[in-house]
């Protein structure tokens, strides 16, 4: 699920890995997870998403409901080919993309090519009982240049050398205003820029004893500045701070296929990280840095037990050497962070025919605490709204996670079933104290959930694609009251692809949340329901194609809470409302050249 802000969402929650060919997508953003407009990809790119929901001990543990893998087009025809794309929105958005091949028997040649320009606009306001109110107002202006420029070259039939750069310049400027029934109007012009650069390099070897070698290193930098200023009634107050991030990775890992019913994998994958990030106000500095090392190593084995039967088990080890180190009165303070943890995996299929199967799968997982959450440094300074301050000594959230799913294929329709249960250890939790949010561990949570997928043909011409998600999830021995008891959740969602016998395509989706249920109130009181259309048509032999669409046709895709806040002072009933962005209608065109 994509969320209002390029959030990427698995079963109701953001906690989800994302990678794009097997590799960690985080260019623009930080180790943990990335937004859809942190991955400057456009869609044109996409050959298909992956989406797995009970990783095996081979994948980084990250992620608390799973994995989601995008794969990119890849040229697989001799001489070259490309495509060139332009998306335009109503809204003041742009998108301009392009792909390059070039493949002989041992080389081939690719480039992606990538400029955007976005704009948002969002509105939202924070009630408190009833009486103190707060409106705000919200504009964006995001401008990006992305190059990737890779190669791959057959050293020989059983040896592939790959090397890959990616470069992306991007620009932001966010105007937020703020006014209250109990405030003075603030304005507040914050500017980002920003450059990221990766560099990969790959060995891929196939023996003669039907094993494999994969050897890789990556590195990922990142440097961004932001200025903001912010203006009241009667006052005038300016800060700013740099980042410099990096990341290297160090990956190896061997496979053998001992036999038809007995294969293992092993391997070693050191990821090194810093972030380092100094702010300057009006008044004071302030010095927040995170270095984290990870060395883990893994192994898995598959192994069929009967012809129908098939398994595959498991195990990860990892040593984590993290610290933070805070510095806000000229001395440098270290809060470390260190511990090593085993996740295992294992799973199981029974292949009834070749159109069904059942499968159970376990899975552990860890979900460690986004750099944001770190950062004690107040986010949204000088905004008269509630304030949000990480916690430096929050610790990770570690996950068992099991899986029982059904798949059935026939004819005319395909369905899948899957019902699921997490058990978490320290839980984190969003802690929302009337005029500042923060971070923090508390207690231990279950989480229980049923995924369903239905998709049926009436006709040649006619698909009908329903899901579904339902989930409950409990919080017990938290440090306060309000951080104790049960949420649940839901969300539906429809798409109707069909074909026009004359020509083109239409696909029609509508997505419904389930009002849902928190600790201390309500999100989505009402419900919420979106709608979204497209229609595209294929010219010159699949040269060419156009692609109408509408976002959010009924301008409905909003964040709303209704909550109640126990205090030392009484309870506080907070009411708050978000939107992210407008309705928006975009015309694509996608132009193919070459062999293809």
């Amino acid at each position: 699920d994509l969320g209002p802000n390029g959030e990427i969402s698995l079963r109701g929650s953001e906690n989800v890995a994302v990678l794009i060919n097997g590799k960690r997508a985080g260019i623009l953003g930080d180790e943990r997870k990335s937004c859809a407009v942190a991955v400057p990809i456009p869609a044109a790119m996409i050959d298909r998403v992956e989406i797995i929901t009970s990783p095996s001990a081979k994948y980084d543990p990250d992620g608390m409901t799973g994995i989601v893998n995008i794969i990119l087009k890849e040229g697989k025809v001799s001489g070259y080919n490309g495509e060139f794309s332009i998306n335009a929105g109503s809204t003041n958005k742009l998108n301009l993309g392009s792909t390059f091949n070039y493949r002989n028997n041992k080389l081939h040649l690719f480039s992606k090519f990538s400029t955007e320009m976005l704009e948002q606009r969002g509105n939202g306001y924070r009630v408190t009982n009833a009486e103190d109110r707060e409106d705000y107002r919200n504009v964006k202006d995001n401008e990006l240049y992305f190059i990737n420029l890779g190669s791959k070259y057959d050293i020989s039939d059983r040896m592939l050398f790959a090397s890959e750069a990616k470069f992306t310049r991007y620009y932001r400027n966010t105007l937020d205003s703020t006014y209250g029934s109990q405030t003075d109007t603030i304005y507040v012009d914050s500017q980002e820029d920003g450059f990221a650069q990766v560099y990969e390099l790959g060995l891929y070897t196939n023996f003669l004893n039907d094993s494999k070698l994969v050897l890789e290193l990556s590195y990922d930098g990142q440097v961004k500045d932001e200025n903001r200023d912010a203006v009241g009634t009667a006052s005038h107050d300016s800060s700013g701070y740099n980042l410099d991030l990096s990341k290297v990775i160090l990956r190896a890992d061997y496979y053998h296929n001992l036999s038809d019913n007995l294969q293992y994998e092993t391997g070693y994958k050191g990821r090194f990280n810093t972030h380092n990030k100094n702010y300057d106000t009006d008044n004071s500095t302030h010095v927040f840095q995170y270095n984290e090392n990870i060395h883990a190593l893994y192994g898995t084995v598959t192994f069929a037990l009967t012809e129908k039967l098939q398994s595959k088990a498991g195990l990860r080890f990892e040593q984590v050497l993290a610290s933070v180190f805070l510095d806000t009165t000229g001395t440098l303070i270290e809060t470390p962070n260190n511990y090593d943890h085993v996740y295992p995996s294992a799973h199981l299929a029974y292949i009834f025919s070749p159109y069904s199967s059942l499968k159970f799968g376990y899975s552990s997982r860890v979900n460690r605490p986004e750099l944001k959450m770190l950062d004690p440094f107040p986010r949204d300074q000088f905004s008269s709204l509630v304030d949000t301050v990480g916690n430096p000594g929050l610790k990770p959230e570690f996950i068992d996670a099991f899986e029982l799913s059904y798949a059935l294929t026939q004819d005319k329709y395909k369905t899948d079933l899957s019902l699921y249960h997490h058990n978490i250890k320290d839980v984190i939790l969003w802690d929302d104290d009337i005029d500042t949010v923060t971070y923090n561990n508390s207690g231990k949570g279950s989480l229980n959930g049923v995924d369903i997928m239905l998709k049926v043909s009436p006709l040649n011409i006619w698909d009908l694609t329903f899901t579904g998600n339902y989930y409950e999830s409990k919080i017990s021995g938290g440090t306060e009251d309000d951080q104790n008891g049960s949420t649940s959740g839901g969300i539906i969602r429809g798409i109707s692809m069909f074909k026009i016998p004359s020509g083109g395509d239409l696909e029609l989706s509508g997505t419904y949340r389930l009002p849902k249920e928190i600790i201390t109130g309500t999100v989505w009181p009402d419900g919420q329901f979106t709608l979204d259309m497209a229609y595209q048509v294929s010219l010159f032999d699949d040269r060419l194609k156009l692609t109408c669409k509408a976002i959010d046709i009924l301008d409905s895709d909003i964040y709303e809470q209704n909550i109640t806040e126990t205090t030392d002072n009484g309870d506080f009933h907070i009411n708050s409302y978000r939107k992210y962005d407008q309705r928006t209608f975009y015309l694509t065109l996608l132009y193919k050249f070459g062999n293809i």
